[in-house]
Parts: C-alpha cells; structure tokens; sequence
C-alpha cells in the first residue's frame, strides 16, 4: 500500500516538474525571442537611417559629376565610381531591411537562426564589396597637369593609391564566410553594428534551444 502511494507520489511530483519546465521553456522563449526581434529591429531602424544619409550622398556626387560637366575625367570617374558603390549599398541595405521585417519568429529556432546566418552572409559581401572603392577616395582631385607633368605629385599620391587599391583587393578576397573564425575577420566585422547585432541575435535563440537540450 505505501508503494503504491509513494509511486503515485512521484508520478504527481513528474507531473509537476513536467509542468514548470513547460512553463520554463515558455518564458524563455518568449523573452529569447523578444530580445531577439529587438536587436533586430534595432539594426533595421540603423540601416534606414543608413539608407536616408545613403541617397542624400548619392544626390551631392551625382550633383558634383554634373557640375564638373566632364572637365577632370579623373574627377568624373572617381566620384562616379564612388556613387556606384554608394548606390549599391543603399539598394542592399534596402534588401536587409524587407528581410529583416519578413522574419517570422514563431518559426523553428533553426529555420530563423538559418535565415540569420543568410543575413550576416549578406552583410560581409556587401562590405566586401564596398570597400573596393577606397583607391577612388584617393583620385578624385587628381588633374591631368598634376599626373603627367608634376614629379613630387607623382612619388606621393601614385603609391598612395596603389596602396588603397591593394588594401581594397585584398580585402575583397580574404573577406569571406569561411575566414570568420579568423580573429582579425571578426574583430573588423564587430567594429559596427551590423554583423554584430545579428550575431546577439543568434545567441539569443541559440538559449532556447540549449535549454530544450536541456
């Protein structure tokens, strides 16, 4: 007789213990995934802004070409290059943003933390991407007298540029997915909030999930 009560006892004490870590899981999900959306939505509203100071940008270079009227090619074709890269930018960012806003949290913890990881990929394309614009930044006052006819203009601002475009080539090549595990990789993409906030994103979920482990 005391067995059976006592495995009944035990089964009740299960039943509760069942119940708590039901309801455990519950709050930690809701609140992983509110902090989650949070972050998220933070980093849509810093791209917004992004993409406003994005086109004024994009409007002052386009002023800038049609005010040169193509008098300095070297001018015309830095800051063109220059709005190009702009432009990109601010239609990728315009991209994220839709993304982000479509994310559906009540979707499995993979299929989110998925879509996620197809965001930070986003992200470390279209900075490699942009950065290949750095030599432009450096030839833009360039004049045709200064580079066919000024000796000390040539020994400084030549190396400069080459150097800015080699930085910018190499950056492009070594800025990869598979390179992240590298530290100075993670530390530069971490500087901003971009790749950063996705990745606390991530961890939040990635809780909820150990805790189902759990």
């Amino acid at each position: 007789m005391e067995d059976i009560i006592l495995k009944q006892l035990w089964k009740a004490q299960d039943e509760k213990l069942e119940k708590s870590l039901q309801l455990n899981l519950f709050l930690l999900n809701s609140m992983q995934k509110d902090k989650a959306k949070s972050k998220l939505d933070k980093l849509a509203r810093f791209k917004f802004f992004a993409v406003v100071l994005g086109v004024i940008w994009c409007a002052f270079l386009a002023l800038l070409m049609y005010g040169n009227n193509f008098n300095n090619i070297y001018f015309e074709l830095s800051v063109g290059a220059i709005f190009l890269f702009s432009l990109y930018a601010c239609v990728v960012y315009i991209q994220q943003i839709i993304f982000i806003k479509k994310l559906d949290y009540s979707d499995s913890i993979i299929s989110t933390q998925k879509k996620l990881a197809q965001l930070q990929l986003s992200t470390i394309n279209t900075t490699r991407v942009v950065l290949l614009q750095l030599p432009f930044h450096t030839t833009w006052f360039y004049t045709h007298q200064l580079v066919m006819h000024d000796l000390t203009f040539q020994l400084v601002s030549f190396p400069i540029t080459l150097l800015f475009a080699f930085l910018a080539i190499w950056m492009y090549k070594n800025m990869k997915a598979e390179n992240m595990h590298k530290k100075w990789l993670r530390t530069f993409m971490n500087m901003g909030p971009e790749y950063k906030s996705v990745t606390e994103a991530s961890a939040f979920l990635s809780e909820i999930a150990a805790f189902q482990i759990v």
